[in-house]
């Protein structure tokens, strides 16, 4: 069953819904700039918060800390975005190239991306999975859904598997 969660992650009973306003209200960063989003009559189920919140506070102690994730040398970036290019038929904007040289270099250990269908979001992270892999990193993708799923292990030839396979295969292995 679904829930009214409130503002505070409350769920409302069925006396309290009524025209109570729900706003869950994340603000974080991303790549130093504000990231609001609101979400009015917002009904979800408390284990799909609770993990929301979760992420949320990953993210968080991620973006305190030092730069975990490696950071790949300009050489196989180019590599990666040239090869693209030429065998994709994709000549990528200055935005786009920002976003996968930005990705790669950074060492940050999570990268937030927001865009409009369409906009070469998926060709991006196959440039960028490429790149890792050509650094002689591992890439696996995740996604909350296996369709999702299955979309980036298509569209950005990612190994992909669903949040809740990866946490079992991870809680079966220690």
């Amino acid at each position: 069953p679904l829930d009214l969660i409130d503002q505070s992650g409350n769920v409302l009973d069925k006396e309290n819904r009524g025209n109570t306003p729900v706003a869950l209200d994340y603000k974080k960063m991303a790549n130093n700039v504000p990231v609001e989003t609101r979400v009015r009559n917002t009904y979800t189920t408390t284990s799909i918060l609770e993990a929301e919140r979760t992420i949320l506070g990953i993210v968080d102690e991620s973006l305190a800390g030092p730069a975990l994730a490696p950071k790949v040398d300009e050489a196989y970036i180019a590599e990666a975005i040239a090869t693209k290019e030429r065998r994709g038929g994709v000549m990528f904007s200055s935005e786009q190239l920002a976003f996968m040289r930005g990705t790669l270099s950074s060492g940050r250990s999570v990268e937030l991306v927001r865009g409009v269908a369409g906009a070469g979001k998926t060709t991006q992270l196959e440039v960028v999975s490429s790149a890792f892999k050509r650094a002689g990193y591992s890439v696996i993708g995740c996604s909350p859904t296996g369709v999702a799923a299955d979309n980036l292990r298509r569209g950005a030839r990612i190994d992909s598997h669903t949040l809740a396979s990866l946490a079992l295969q991870v809680e079966s292995n220690g």
